[in-house]
């Protein structure tokens, strides 16, 4: 768990990013608060006093490679604003899980923002976790547990808008696999058909579409056009997976999105990229909220299109 921050709520890289204040600890919303007192002013929870852009400035990174980032605070008042422990305390997270990779503690330094004033602070990271050992590819995301205002301080929220396209990218040595494949492949479990419809391996990303069909399922005609409320016969409805590539190790794959649609659940869990030279990819649907099974699919990476 990120300290001062549920995981869920970690901040990408480049996203416009809010602040809050607060007297204790995180709130029923995934608002990050902390203690000590509101700041001078009056602010409170309605009336965030900073805004906080967070900037990676490449979009990818080789191994090894240092990465450059810039946390910007700025004063969206009219009055002063005085902010302390100056670089604020940055951690680098696993975005799936929210693992703390890396902590940055904070700085000794401090500043008064007047009314439209805005501090940048520029911090590196040389792509190691927290025992100095190389952290291995793939995204990689940017939190700050506490950024301190006069005597409180306040946590950052995410907007929960940005891609994983904006966060910090570590590519693969020998290149990402860029391979679309359908292999439709089926499994029950609990009553619930599985069908993995489509994986597309992606410099950037792998997707993962599949439909889950739950017992007695039908949705009423016109439903497939938008996003809709699920049918309570389905809720709670959560889907969660992991994966493995080769021998590696296995990895969260996070909640997947899903829409209902008339005969079935479409699914879809975007995944860190595959390795050009992987060669068997497998994917394991652990859970779909009320209904409990395991579907697993093993794919050949090294059969012909």
């Amino acid at each position: 768990m990120i300290r001062g921050l549920p995981a869920k709520l970690a901040l990408v890289a480049t996203s416009v990013l809010l602040v809050s204040l607060g007297g204790c600890s995180a709130s029923s919303d995934g608002l990050a608060t902390g203690p000590g007192p509101l700041i001078e002013g009056g602010f409170g929870p309605a009336h965030p006093p900073i805004e906080v852009h967070a900037t990676v400035t490449r979009s990818s990174y080789l191994p090894g490679e240092t990465v450059d980032f810039q946390i910007s605070l700025k004063n969206i008042t009219s009055a002063p604003v005085t902010l302390r422990s100056l670089p604020p305390a940055v951690d680098i997270i696993e975005p799936l899980e929210g693992a703390v990779v890396y902590e940055f503690p904070a700085g000794s330094g401090g500043t008064t923002l007047a009314p439209g004033a805005e501090t940048v602070q520029s911090l590196a990271w040389t792509q190691v976790d927290s025992t100095g050992r190389p952290v291995a590819p793939g995204h990689y995301a940017l939190n700050a547990p506490e950024i301190r205002i006069g005597d409180g301080w306040v946590g950052w929220r995410s907007d929960m808008t940005s891609s994983r396209q904006e966060s910090i990218f570590i590519r693969d040595p020998g290149g990402e696999l860029i391979r679309t494949l359908a292999p439709g492949l089926s499994q029950e479990a609990g009553g619930v058909r599985v069908v993995l419809d489509t994986v597309e391996f992606g410099a950037t990303a792998t997707i993962v579409r599949l439909r889950a069909i739950p017992p007695g399922y039908d949705f009423p005609e016109g439903r497939d056009a938008g996003p809709v409320m699920p049918p309570m016969s389905i809720l709670p409805f959560q889907p969660a997976a992991s994966y493995q590539v080769d021998d590696g190790p296995q990895k969260p794959g996070g909640g997947g999105g899903f829409q209902p649609r008339q005969h079935d659940v479409q699914i879809t869990w975007t995944l860190d990229p595959v390795p050009a030279s992987a060669r068997v990819f497998h994917f394991v649907v652990t859970g779909l909220g009320k209904f409990e099974g395991r579907w697993e699919f093993t794919l050949d990476l090294t059969a012909p299109h």
